[in-house]
């Protein structure tokens, strides 16, 4: 794929814009047995489909408490692993593991956003090929004129999450799956929705071509 420019500096190393509360002042609460109601929407969609390959680990600040009953039905209520950290006894963040199996089947069984099937709705190479996983890695830049921007009102909404609730880092990152350093990745809708609405686009690729991560801002 044309228009991408090597880095120099690891673009991944980033500077946190705000500092972690001290250790001894924070706490854990596992929550995964409290019944939680449960609601579906685009935010459902995207956080389910993080993990629907392989099993990890997501941490959503909550910082915005006007905002928390809403993102507890309907990104953490679909998560049978569930826990809360509280600093001075105020929830600061939720981590979730483990997709309900049954919220995953409603999300699959119903249409996917487009931006999202790109991002997520392929299966990795590097699941298939686990030799290709700790092969050398590479930073570049994307330069987003080379693309042809793209407008999805429905991810707006995810986007505002992810831009305001990404808790430790000014970047986004995320980790596509089936992407590769190919004439294809031109035409990704991922790509051309971020071109729209970011002013850095950076990628990860190891030498075999696989994009393992992608960091916007």
């Amino acid at each position: 794929m044309d228009g991408l420019v090597p880095l120099e500096k690891d673009f991944f190393i980033e500077e946190a814009n705000q500092e972690y509360p001290p250790f001894e002042e924070t706490w854990i609460k596992n929550i995964s047995s409290v019944p939680l109601e449960k609601e579906y929407s685009i935010l459902t969609q995207f956080f389910l489909m993080l993990h629907r390959y392989e099993p990890g680990m997501t941490a959503l600040s909550l910082k915005d408490r006007s905002l928390e009953q809403r993102y507890i039905r309907e990104v953490i209520a679909h998560h049978d692993e569930r826990k809360i950290v509280f600093h001075q006894y105020e929830p600061i963040e939720a981590i979730i593991t483990q997709p309900n199996p049954d919220s995953m089947a409603f999300i699959q069984s119903s249409p996917i956003n487009p931006v999202i099937k790109d991002l997520l709705g392929n299966p990795h190479p590097l699941y298939a090929h686990r030799s290709r996983e700790h092969l050398p890695s590479k930073g570049y830049e994307l330069d987003i004129f080379q693309l042809e921007p793209l407008e999805d009102s429905e991810f707006d909404e995810v986007f505002s999450f992810l831009k305001s609730h990404s808790p430790w880092s000014p970047a986004i990152l995320l980790y596509p799956y089936g992407w590769n350093h190919d004439s294809s990745l031109k035409e990704s809708i991922a790509l051309k929705y971020f071109a729209h609405k970011c002013n850095h686009i950076n990628l990860l690729i190891n030498t075999a071509g696989d994009v393992k991560l992608l960091s916007i801002k």
